[in-house]
């Protein structure tokens, strides 16, 4: 997949095989699962990016002959923004609309409250560590 597509790929794949928590009361997760060599692809093209996530194996045994199981976790509160922005940031491809209003329900939450520091440097981080970038 061409570099220039590849976000609009990772939203396909996070529309279909992605989670976003809707309680924004707690801790929002942020997680991508699928098999391995398709989410280390993707967790590739994040860190360059400047956008961090994890990969965690799915410890159940699957039978599909296609390789480990597991989710890509996005655990930081400046990567989840950042991931938020990021894919959705050109409204001209189509989005699964669920999950695009909670990734922006999710950057309003940061980006209303940008007195406090960390939401604050999450901004920030993504103005100079990711669109500069990407």
């Amino acid at each position: 997949i061409d570099a220039s597509l590849m976000r609009y790929f990772i939203r396909g794949y996070f529309d279909g095989d992605g989670s976003i928590t809707s309680d924004f009361s707690k801790k929002v997760n942020i997680t991508i699962t699928g098999y391995e060599n398709n989410l280390l692809k993707i967790k590739s093209y994040l860190d360059n990016v400047n956008i961090f996530s994890n990969f965690i194996e799915d410890k159940r045994y699957y039978n599909s002959g296609n390789g480990r199981m597991g989710s890509l976790m996005i655990s930081d509160i400046t990567s989840k923004y950042c991931f938020c922005k990021h894919i959705h940031e050109d409204d001209d491809f189509p989005a699964m609309i669920r999950k695009k209003e909670l990734c922006m329900k999710y950057a309003q939450l940061i980006e209303n409250n940008i007195d406090k520091n960390r939401y604050k440097m999450a901004t920030i981080y993504y103005k100079y560590a990711v669109q500069k970038v990407s």
